[in-house]
């Protein structure tokens, strides 16, 4: 176990490579597919359109239910879409919610049919 931990810390680069490839097989893409894609989005999120903040590498986005890949995504979005259980009418909610919110409206955290 010592001597593969000593290995692995000697050899990064061949290490990152390697769990990049497997990392990607799970989706059926090569590291050329990855890089492709990323060029196409300019390095960039699919959704809010940044620089992955941690530095890392943007995640691979799929559709849970068909397994089909939607794009690259930073870990903020790509949590936030795990969060939101990649739900339409969820986000919808939530888009409606912070429109809301936007305009200055307060709503009563407590509505008036509640007895506390």
């Amino acid at each position: 176990m010592i001597a593969s931990t000593k290995w692995r810390n000697a050899n990064r680069e061949t290490v990152r490579a390697k769990d990049r490839r497997i990392n990607l097989k799970k989706y059926g893409i090569t590291p050329e597919d990855y890089d492709r894609m990323n060029k196409i989005q300019n390095g960039l999120c699919a959704i809010c359109h940044k620089v992955d903040t941690a530095n890392r590498a943007l995640a691979v986005d799929h559709c849970h239910a068909t397994h089909v890949i939607r794009g690259l995504l930073c870990g903020k979005c790509n949590k936030a879409l795990g969060g939101f259980n990649d739900d339409v009418e969820i986000l919808r909610a939530a888009i409606a919610y912070l429109i809301h919110e936007e305009c200055g409206q307060v709503t009563d955290p407590v509505p008036s049919n509640v007895h506390t």
